[in-house]
């Protein structure tokens, strides 16, 4: 597989789960607290981002340090391995306030990607 296409169906990867993210929280924390399936496709989806920032080659997540890449993959570590000490508080932050700007930080990397700069 070409390495360039791999890299961009990652970050895409993220983009989408990103998107995805958005479309839960729109339905407000309340929804997520309640009910059980919201709750575990957004811990889905978290796990998904972190899954593919931790296959992002080295040199990529060297290249951009203003995006918390060893944090993203904490915490996917942190939801997959330690299910049962996960705070519902802890998961909207992160969906609300560090999702949107990591979608934000993405696509500037996959425009520079794709513009060849």
């Amino acid at each position: 597989m070409n390495p360039k296409r791999d890299l961009e169906l990652r970050l895409d990867d993220i983009l989408q789960a990103s998107e995805h993210i958005a479309e839960l929280v729109s339905r407000g924390r309340d929804a997520c607290e309640t009910d059980w399936m919201l709750r575990d496709a957004l811990i889905h989806e978290l796990t998904v981002v972190g899954e593919a920032c931790a296959a992002l080659p080295i040199e990529l997540r060297r290249e951009y340090p203003d995006v918390p890449w060893k944090d993203i993959v904490a915490m996917r570590n942190e939801l997959v391995h330690r299910y049962f000490g996960v705070y519902i508080e802890e998961i909207w932050n992160t969906a609300v306030e560090d999702v949107p700007a990591l979608g934000l930080q993405v696509e500037s990397i996959l425009s520079r990607l794709r513009s060849g700069t």
